[in-house]
Parts: structure tokens; sequence; C-alpha cells
């Protein structure tokens, strides 16, 4: 069975990221393209880098790209491929601060952005801002 393969131009339309943002990305090894473009090519992604965009830049909305590069740094540490599988939590503590949660497959939770990430610590939650899940091309793009 072939693997279905976007253009970085379907990607960027269909999860609103700016098409130089995920160019950017890509370069900077954040989302792994299926294909890279070479001189007069399109750089592909698969299902999988199609839903490792839209975490990505639904994350970005709460977190700095700093923070997203530690968090995504410490899960390739520990030989996760960060976006793939799982949901992410975005919460605030009752200062304000934000953390940066996954879900793993067995419904466990790591804690990806403080001074020991990965380390159990249990911490009163003010906010959920929000549940982070993978999203699917639309129908109209296998077309």
């Amino acid at each position: 069975m072939a693997m279905e393969l976007y253009t970085t131009q379907q990607v960027a339309e269909q999860t609103g990221v700016h098409y130089r943002t995920l160019m950017r990305w890509i370069e900077q090894g954040l989302i792994q393209a299926a294909v890279e473009g070479r001189r007069g090519q399109q750089t592909l992604l698969s299902k999988k880098g199609f839903r490792e965009v839209a975490i990505l830049a639904k994350l970005r909305e709460f977190l700095s790209l700093q923070q997203l590069r530690q968090a995504l740094d410490f899960l390739r540490c520990q030989g996760h491929n960060p976006l793939s599988s799982g949901d992410f939590v975005v919460v605030r503590d009752i200062r304000g601060d934000r953390s940066l949660l996954k879900i793993c497959d067995q419904g466990e939770m790591i804690e990806l952005l403080e001074n020991h990430p990965g380390q159990l610590r249990l911490f009163p939650v003010f906010d959920i801002e929000e549940r982070i899940t993978g999203t699917v091309p639309a129908e109209t793009l296998s077309e």
C-alpha cells in the first residue's frame, strides 16, 4: 500500500501554518519530511508529518519556540517520536506559569518543561488551557 503524501503547500493551507514557517520547521528539524524537496521538486510530508505540523501549530499558540524545542528534545532523548503519538495538555498553575504535559498511550502524563522534565511532580492546576490532539488531513487532500 502506497504511503499518502502531502505537499507542504497542502499542509500549510489545511493547518493554517504559513508556508515559510512550515519550511523553517522542516529545515530546523522540528518536523521531518517524508521526501526532501531538491531543486525543482516538492517537499512532501506523510500523514504522520501532517499530524505533527497540526500539533506543533496548536502548541505554538501557548508556548514559545524555545519551550517547544526543550520539550521535543527531551522526548527524543527518551526515545519517543515527539509528536507522532499521544495528546498534549497545556496547563496553567496558580502563579500563571504554563506547563506542557504529554498524555501517553497508557494514559500516563509526562511533564515536559520544568528543570527536570519527565520527573513526577504534583502541582496545583489553576486552569487547563487546552488539550491538543492530532489532526488528520481533510478528505479533499486525498483526491
